[in-house]
């Protein structure tokens, strides 16, 4: 078997996940939530234990009439209980009681005549095994991936397409993580892919219960954000004001407002839509939200207010509204999976500087703050791993980023459950995963909207993460295998890392006095 060392150490390709111990979750204690504030405590801030699980609700999803959608679109039966890859094969082979599987063939990418590429790119060669070599499907599969971004690179247009039907030939949505990572990439050309989604979104509302509560990305990024706004809120503050970017279900906020009310009576809360948002597909209801986050302000004696306001306008309905006694918090969260929907750089960018402008012109002379800026992000786009100098690479890091996320979700629990993941992996993997998306995304980074231009800001200074921050993220992860939290080389960040690869970031930032 052909075996590549530094591929290995860069991407993993080690697909026995059930019999490895550090994907066997601890037994769920019993209890349930309801969404949209699942009832878990995150670190000291609210009620009960973090780990309780409620596994009914896997069987909540599972027992769904909406399921036989997903049945239909993958060729299974509702007594579908393990399938068994064979890579090259053309179908998947099926252990009784599962109906015909998924076969590549089926892919709208699949031509039955054989790819040609013209003259014009006759400098590629094509180096053929020789007889009695054995070649490894996976370390195929990775150099055809590694290939597509070098050849998006080289303008290789033709090139691109035929290497894009090989890979969609041998994507599989129901195989190991490669073959579901490459189904994603090339969802947006399969018909059956777009159906799988709308399919998954009847589940929705049990899918993000379940994955919020299982796996800590969600969890960790909001308890960082919210440990690092209490502890920034000044005494004597009467008004917490909050202007987010990217509201979701409101989870955030529903689990910090009764420490808010240990703080500060009054808290204004500001959504900040973007252009294209209202016409992108997604699950959350402004108006539900807005409701619930009154009731449960209500519940914990604060005033809440609950306003929207487009991302164009957010400058002007800022100005004038600085008042002694109010404290401003921007939160910025983008391309963490529960949110199932990633925001552009550009957008991302955009409130940033807002928020820098607002900021630097409260800070007065004295150096007397009025807010800070809190980032958090999930998607390599907006974490600084290093400076990509092409496409290609930019393209791998994120190949690394999201096989570690689709590794992550290996459980124990869900191997026996198939229909399950895959719902989970359509509805919170599957939106962060496309060629073309990705070549957007390192569109809006190559034209300078990547991380740097935060992290090398002339007005802002990073804000520490404290001891007592980093001591309860810990906590929160501590029975979560495979996963560590780590405070990064600016002291004003804090890494979720999974087998060491950076996979959610939150920093806290505020500004320094103008000079005279």
């Amino acid at each position: 078997m052909m075996q590549s060392t530094a591929f290995v150490h860069s991407w993993p390709i080690h697909d026995d996940y059930a019999s490895d111990p550090l994907f066997q979750l601890p037994s769920p204690a019993p209890g349930s939530f309801d969404l949209p504030f699942p009832l878990s405590r995150l670190g000291g801030y609210l009620a009960d234990d973090a780990s309780t699980t409620d596994f009914d609700a896997l069987e909540a999803i599972l027992s769904s009439d909406q399921m036989e959608g997903i049945y239909d679109c993958l060729g299974l039966t509702t007594t579908t209980s393990q399938e068994t890859w064979s890579f090259g094969s053309p179908s998947v082979q099926a252990s009784s009681g599962v109906g015909q599987g998924w076969s590549p063939s089926s892919s709208l990418w699949t031509d039955e005549r054989m790819c040609t590429v013209d003259d014009s790119l006759d400098s590629v060669t094509l180096t053929l095994p020789c007889e009695g070599m054995e070649i490894d499907g996976m370390l195929v599969l990775h150099h055809l991936l590694v290939g597509y971004g070098e050849a998006v690179d080289c303008g290789q247009n033709e090139l691109v397409e035929v290497m894009a039907r090989r890979i969609a030939d041998k994507s599989n949505p129901l195989g190991r993580v490669h073959e579901r990572l490459a189904y994603h990439l090339f969802r947006d050309c399969d018909g059956e892919g777009v159906y799988l989604e709308q399919e998954s979104r009847k589940n929705f509302e049990a899918a993000l219960a379940l994955f919020y509560q299982v796996y800590p990305y969600g969890r960790f990024a909001h308890l960082a954000a919210n440990c690092a706004i209490l502890e920034s809120i000044p005494s004597g503050t009467r008004t917490l004001r909050v202007v987010d970017l990217g509201l979701g279900e409101g989870i955030q906020w529903a689990l910090m407002l009764e420490s808010i009310a240990r703080r500060c009576g009054e808290v204004k809360l500001t959504y900040v839509t973007h252009e294209g948002e209202d016409s992108t597909p997604h699950w959350y209801n402004f108006e539900r939200t807005e409701r619930l986050l009154l009731d449960q302000g209500r519940t914990c004696g604060v005033n809440l207010t609950v306003e929207r306001v487009r991302i164009a306008q957010l400058a002007d309905s800022l100005r004038g509204t600085r008042c002694a006694g109010e404290w401003t918090v921007f939160n910025c969260m983008s391309g963490l999976p529960h949110t199932a929907r990633d925001t552009s750089r550009r957008t991302a960018v955009d409130f940033m500087s807002v928020a820098v402008e607002f900021l630097s012109d409260s800070v007065n002379y004295f150096g007397n703050r009025r807010g800070i800026l809190v980032v958090g992000e999930g998607s390599p786009s907006g974490m600084p791993l290093g400076h990509s100098t092409s496409f290609g690479e930019f393209f791998e890091k994120c190949l690394n980023h999201y096989s570690s996320l689709l590794i992550s979700m290996e459980t124990k629990s869900l191997a026996s459950l198939p229909e399950a993941r895959i719902a989970m992996e359509s509805l919170f993997v599957s939106p962060f995963i496309s060629a073309q998306h990705w070549l957007q995304r390192w569109e809006e980074v190559r034209n300078g909207f990547g991380p740097e231009l935060i992290e090398n800001c002339a007005v802002l200074d990073g804000i520490p993460i404290s001891r007592s921050n980093l001591m309860e993220t810990q906590e929160l992860i501590k029975e979560t295998c495979g996963f560590d939290v780590k405070i990064a080389e600016k002291d004003n960040a804090i890494v979720l890392e999974y087998r060491g690869n950076p996979m959610a970031r939150v920093s806290t930032w505020d500004c320094r006095p103008k000079k005279l």
